[in-house]
C-alpha cells in the first residue's frame, strides 16, 4: 500500500454504494453500519447482560508529597452465577480548582505493578493463566512498580489529569480458557463454546472500560464529561473497540495497538490475521480467522475504527522499531480517517485537527515521552 494510495474500504462509502456528505448522514448511517460489522466480523456482538456493577472504595490515600489523593476501589460485578471483583486505581490532583478529566486504561500484570508503594494490594493469583507462569509473583508482591513508566503518575497528575487503571485479569484472565474465570463466567448462559460473530476477550475488556467509565463519572473530583480511554498494545485494541462503542469516551489513546488494532489487516506488513488469530484465538469472534489469508475480502479495515469514534478524538501512536504493529500502517490509518473528522471541522478550534499521532524511537512499550504528547494532546483540545 503506497502512502498515497486511498485505503480500502472508502470511509465515506457505504456499503449501497451511497457516498456520505454530511456529519448527519455519518453518524445516521455510516457509522452504525460500521460499528454492526467491526461486531459481525472482528470483535463480536456485546449481548446485552444481566450484569450489575457496584463499586465501593476499598482505601483513600494522599499521595505525591500532597499532590495527589490514591484511591482503591472495587467494583464488584454481579452476575447469575456469582460475583467478581476489579480492583480500580484512581489519582486525582489534589489542588483542582474544578473536577478533572481522567485517563482510564486496563494494565498488564496488576495495579501494584503501576505504583510500588506497598499499601497498594498486589493482583490475586488466581487471575492468572492456570498452570502458567504470571508476569509478577501475587503472592509476594514481587515486581511491584516493575511497569510504573507507562503510567507516569507524577506527571498525569501535574499536568492536571486524573489516571485510573484496573488489572485486565481482573475483568477476564488472558488465555483462551480465560472466559469461564471471567465476566463471561458470571452469566447463566455461559458457554465457553464459541463460534460466528461471538464476542472475544477483547470485547469483554472494551466492555469492562464502559463499567469503570460509569464508576469513574460517580467519583468526586471527576469531570464525567471528560474521560479518555487510553491503551498499549492488545489493550489499545480494547480502548479502541470501547471508544467507538461508547460515545460517553471524550478520547481514545491507541498506542501501538498494530493488527486488529489501528493497523490496516490488508496492508501485508507485520503482524496478520493469521499470526494473530492462530496465537490469540480468544481475542476476537471466531469469524475473523476466516480472513486469514483473505483480507482483502473483510468488508472493513481499521481505518474505519478509527472513523467509527468522530468527531470524538483519537490519538494513535507507534515505535519505530515496533515492526510487527505496523508503525507506517497505523500511520496511514490514521490518515486515511481524517477525512471523517474532517466533516465535524465546523465544531473544533482552527488549526486543531481531532485525530493525532507521532513516532517515537525505540521499541514497543508505552514510556513517559509519549504520555507527553497524549497529555499536550488533551490539554489543547479539552482544557
Amino acid at each position: 500500500m503506497a502512502p498515497d494510495e486511498p485505503m480500502a474500504p472508502a470511509a465515506l462509502r457505504c456499503l449501497d454504494g451511497s457516498t456520505i456528505s454530511t456529519a448527519e448522514e455519518w453518524l445516521a448511517r455510516r457509522r452504525p453500519e460500521l460499528l454492526e460489522l467491526f461486531a459481525e466480523y472482528v470483535y463480536g456482538h456485546t449481548p446485552d447482560l444481566s450484569l450489575e456493577a457496584v463499586a465501593r472504595t476499598h482505601r483513600e490515600d494522599i499521595v505525591l508529597g500532597g499532590r495527589a489523593v490514591r484511591r482503591e476501589v472495587d467494583v464488584v460485578i454481579t452476575g447469575p452465577a456469582g460475583e467478581r471483583t476489579v480492583q480500580l486505581l484512581l489519582y486525582l490532583p489534589t489542588g483542582a480548582k474544578c473536577a478533572v478529566p481522567v485517563f482510564v486504561g486496563l494494565n498488564f500484570s496488576g495495579n501494584h505493578t503501576v505504583d510500588p508503594d506497598p499499601r497498594i494490594r498486589p493482583a490475586r493469583a488466581e487471575q492468572y493463566p492456570p498452570g502458567g507462569q504470571p508476569t509478577v509473583d501475587p503472592a509476594t508482591a514481587g515486581g511491584r512498580g516493575s511497569l510504573a513508566h507507562r503510567w507516569p503518575i507524577d506527571m498525569i497528575i501535574d499536568s492536571g489529569f486524573g489516571a485510573a487503571t484496573a488489572f485486565c485479569g481482573d475483568v477476564e484472565p488472558d488465555h483462551p480458557e480465560g472466559a469461564a474465570h471471567g465476566v463471561r463466567g458470571l452469566l447463566a448462559d455461559f458457554s465457553q463454546h464459541r463460534s460466528g460473530s461471538d464476542w472475544g476477550t477483547l470485547g469483554v475488556w472494551a466492555w469492562a472500560l464502559s463499567r469503570l467509565l460509569e464508576v469513574l463519572s460517580d467519583q468526586p473530583g471527576v469531570d464525567p464529561d471528560r474521560i479518555l480511554a487510553v491503551g498499549h498494545s492488545r489493550l489499545g485494541k480494547a480502548a479502541l473497540w470501547a471508544a467507538a462503542q461508547d460515545e460517553r469516551f471524550a478520547l481514545v489513546v491507541s498506542n501501538e495497538s498494530g493488527c486488529g488494532g489501528a493497523s490496516p489487516s490488508r496492508r501485508p506488513f507485520g503482524e496478520s490475521v493469521h499470526d494473530i488469530t492462530s496465537r490469540f484465538p480468544h481475542w476476537f469472534c471466531p469469524r475473523f480467522a476466516e480472513f486469514a489469508g483473505r483480507e482483502d475480502d473483510l468488508p472493513v479495515d481499521q481505518h474505519l475504527l478509527l472513523a467509527a469514534i468522530a468527531p470524538r478524538l483519537v490519538y494513535v501512536a507507534s515505535a519505530r522499531e515496533d515492526l510487527w504493529s505496523d508503525p507506517e500502517g497505523e500511520r496511514l490509518s490514521a490518515l486515511a480517517a481524517a477525512p471523517v473528522f474532517d466533516l465535524f471541522g465546523a465544531d473544533r478550534p482552527a488549526g486543531e485537527p481531532a485525530i493525532g499521532y507521532h513516532l517515537r524511537e525505540g521499541e514497543h512499550d508505552i514510556l513517559p515521552e509519549d504520555w507527553q504528547h497524549y497529555l499536550r494532546f488533551a490539554a489543547d483540545r479539552l482544557g
